[in-house]
C-alpha cells in the first residue's frame, strides 16, 4: 500500500492546481487578473494560464499533473449550489497504472473523470443545482 498527502498549511498557488484552475475559471478577467497579480507568473506563464483556464471553462474539468505529488494526475470537476455558483472542487489523484499487470479492472483516466464527474454531480444536485 502506499500513500502521500499534502502537508496542512502548504501554500500552494491558485494558479498550479486542479482545484485551483476549476475556481479561476469561475471568476472574472479582472478578478483572474488581481489573483495572479500576487504571484511571480511571468507574462508568457500568464498567457498559458489563461488559455488553461478558458479550456476548462469549455470542457468544466481540468485534468493534469499534479504539482505536489510528481506521477500523479489530478482530475478536478466542480460542485454549484443552487443559485449556479462554484461552491467547491472536487479533485481526484489518478495514478497510471500498466493494465497487463493488473489482477483487476482498473479505470481508464476518461472512465475516472466520468466517475468523479458524477459524483460531482449528484453533490451539486443535493445542493439544489439544476443542470441547464
Amino acid at each position: 500500500m502506499m500513500g502521500f498527502g499534502v502537508k496542512i498549511g502548504a501554500q500552494i498557488d491558485v494558479h498550479a492546481s486542479g482545484s485551483g484552475f476549476i475556481y479561476l475559471s469561475s471568476c472574472t478577467d479582472e478578478e483572474i487578473n488581481h489573483l495572479l497579480a500576487l504571484g511571480k507568473v511571468t507574462s508568457d506563464g500568464e498567457l498559458q494560464i489563461k488559455s488553461a483556464i478558458n479550456e476548462v471553462r469549455e470542457k468544466r474539468f481540468h485534468i493534469g499533473d499534479s504539482t505536489v505529488v510528481p506521477g500523479v494526475t489530478d482530475i478536478s470537476l466542480p460542485i454549484y449550489s443552487v443559485n449556479r455558483q462554484l461552491e467547491a472542487v472536487l479533485t481526484v489523484p489518478y495514478l497510471k497504472m500498466d493494465q497487463l499487470s493488473l489482477h483487476h479492472h482498473f479505470p481508464c483516466i476518461e472512465e475516472t473523470k466520468d466517475i468523479v464527474g458524477s459524483y460531482a454531480l449528484t453533490i451539486s444536485e443535493s445542493l439544489g443545482y439544476i443542470p441547464e
